[in-house]
């Protein structure tokens, strides 16, 4: 087994709703950790939520398709936050391949904010799988 990590940066406009997709994913793995990190004066107002899907579709609005994540750990699907750092640990594997990793983040804010976020991979070798 070996680690990655899957970053996927990027800016959600005010008022507004963005998909960022992780490259093509063609190899069996296991979700270790999920990260949001939230820059100062995001005052909760971005809701960061993390997929694992079989598709590399990006809707132009709303959710994408796939399980989210956050649901699967947690009694929420999504975080918020403000000058903080989200970390949620799991123990998801990735039934099939090829996958896309998706962040869905929903800003309320009358100002651009940023996406920072990380998806910790346990990498499995085909036996593993």
């Amino acid at each position: 087994m070996s680690n990655r990590t899957i970053s996927l940066v990027g800016k959600v406009s005010a008022g507004s709703t963005k998909v960022l997709v992780s490259r093509r994913l063609g190899f069996p793995f296991v979700i270790e950790r999920l990260v949001s990190n939230f820059a100062l004066n995001q005052n909760r107002a971005v809701q960061i939520s993390f997929f694992l899907s079989y598709d590399k579709e990006t809707p132009a609005s709303g959710e994408p398709g796939g399980v989210n994540l956050l649901q699967q750990v947690s009694s929420q699907s999504y975080c918020v936050g403000d000058d903080d750092s989200k970390t949620f640990r799991t123990n998801i594997k990735a039934e099939d391949w090829p996958t896309w990793l998706k962040i869905y983040a929903v800003n309320s804010d009358g100002f651009d904010h940023d996406i920072d976020c990380q998806i910790l991979l346990d990498v499995l070798s085909e036996s593993e799988a």
